[in-house]
C-alpha cells in the first residue's frame, strides 16, 4: 500500500503537464512574502475542485495569460491560455489558439498533445487520434510514456463500442474466474496499472458520468490493482467504474469476493461500497449504464484521418459556401429578369 501511496504521489507531483491531457508550459509567477517571484512548479489538482472553483480558477488565470501573450506574444503563456479554454468548456476558442501556435511554430509537443485534446473534446476523433499521434512521435515519454493508452481510447472511439475489451484495449486479458488473473509478470503490470491511472485522472474532469470508456477503464484497474497492491484500492476503483455505469456479472462477483475477504481481515470496508443486494441485482441484471450521446459522438469507422488542422478545411468550406451561393443567387436572378422581359 505504501509503495502504491508513493508512486501516486510522485505522478501527482509532476502530473498537471497533462485527456483526456493538457500541457501547461505554466509560465505565470507567484510573489513570496518577500517580495521574491517565483516560478509556478506545482499545479492544483483540478479533479479534487467542483465545477464552479475549477471555473472561477480557470477564469482568473485566463485574464492573466491572454495579457501575458498581448504584452509578450510569449508562446507558452498562449499556450497556456488555451489550456485554461479547455478547462473553460471553450473547446473551439482552445482548438485556434493552438492552431495559431502551431502555425507560428510548428512541430511542439505541447501543441500537438493540446490540438489532440481540443478534437477530442469537440468530437473530432479522427483528427484528435491524428495530433496524439503526432505528440507521441514528438515526445515518446509523455505523460510517462501512457500515451498510447490516448491512442486506444480514440481507436474504440472511432471503431465503434464493440471493440471495447481486455485484448484490444491493454494487449492483455485479466480473466474470468471470480480472482483477475494475468500472464504478464509483475512489473509490466505495475507498468499498465500506472499507465491507466495517469491517463484516468484527468480524462474524469472532462468526461462526465455514465461514460463507457472510463467505466471499463476503472473496472480493469480495480483488477490490476488487486494483482499488484491491493483489493482496498481495487474496490475503491471498482466504485468508481460503478460510477460511470459499468456492470457486468463478473464486476458484481469480483466485488463480492473482495468483500467478503475484507471482512474476513476484520478490516472496514471503503466509503460507499456498494451492499450485496446491490451487488446481486447486477448479477440478476448486468445491464451498463450507458450515456445517451455517446453513439453520436463516434465517428464513423473507416474515416480516414485528417493530416493538419480543421481551421483551414473550415474555411475552405465556408468560401465552397458563398460561392455556391452567389451562383445560385446570379441564375435566380437571372431568370426573374428574363421572365419580366418575356
Amino acid at each position: 500500500m505504501l509503495k502504491r501511496l508513493l508512486c501516486f504521489v510522485s505522478i501527482l507531483c509532476v502530473y498537471f503537464t497533462t485527456q483526456a491531457c493538457p500541457n501547461e508550459y505554466r509560465v505565470l509567477r507567484h510573489v513570496l512574502l518577500n517580495g521574491k517571484k517565483i516560478k509556478r512548479t506545482e499545479s492544483i489538482d483540478y479533479k479534487i475542485l467542483s465545477p464552479e472553483q475549477i471555473e472561477e480558477l480557470a477564469k482568473a488565470e485566463a485574464v492573466e495569460l491572454e495579457r501575458l501573450w498581448r504584452d509578450t506574444h510569449d508562446i507558452k503563456a498562449y499556450s497556456d491560455y488555451g489550456v485554461k479554454l479547455l478547462y473553460l468548456g471553450q473547446y473551439k476558442e482552445a482548438k485556434n489558439v493552438f492552431s495559431t501556435i502551431e502555425n507560428i511554430q510548428p512541430n511542439l509537443y505541447a501543441t500537438a498533445a493540446n490540438l489532440g485534446t481540443a478534437y477530442e473534446l469537440l468530437g473530432k476523433n479522427d483528427s484528435a487520434y491524428y495530433w496524439i499521434q503526432k505528440g507521441i512521435t514528438l515526445n515518446p515519454e509523455s505523460h510517462f510514456g501512457s500515451e498510447w493508452l490516448h491512442l486506444k481510447v480514440l481507436e474504440i472511439k472511432l471503431k465503434g463500442l464493440s471493440n471495447l475489451n481486455s485484448q484490444f484495449m491493454l494487449g492483455t486479458d485479466l480473466g474470468n474466474d471470480t480472482i483477475p488473473t494475468s500472464s504478464l509478470p509483475l512489473k509490466k503490470l505495475e507498468e499498465l496499472r500506472n499507465h491507466i491511472t495517469y491517463q484516468l485522472h484527468e480524462r474524469r474532469i472532462f468526461v462526465k458520468a455514465p461514460e463507457p470508456i472510463v467505466a471499463f477503464l476503472s473496472f480493469q484497474l480495480g483488477n490490476i490493482e488487486a494483482l499488484t497492491d491491493d483489493i482496498t484500492e481495487s474496490l475503491i476503483t471498482y466504485n468508481s467504474a460503478y460510477e460511470y455505469g459499468f456492470r457486468s456479472e463478473l464486476f458484481a462477483k469480483r466485488y463480492l469476493k473482495f468483500k467478503q475477504i475484507h471482512v474476513k481481515s476484520h478490516t472496514p470496508l471503503p466509503h460507499n461500497t456498494l451492499s450485496d443486494k446491490e451487488l446481486q441485482a447486477i448479477i440478476d441484471n448486468p445491464v451498463p449504464v450507458l450515456p445517451q450521446p455517446v453513439a453520436d459522438t463516434l465517428t464513423k469507422e473507416g474515416t480516414s484521418l485528417k493530416t493538419g488542422s480543421d481551421t483551414a478545411s473550415d474555411k475552405s468550406s465556408f468560401h465552397l459556401y458563398l460561392i455556391a451561393g452567389a451562383v445560385i443567387a446570379s441564375i435566380a436572378g437571372g431568370y426573374f429578369i428574363f421572365r419580366n422581359r418575356v
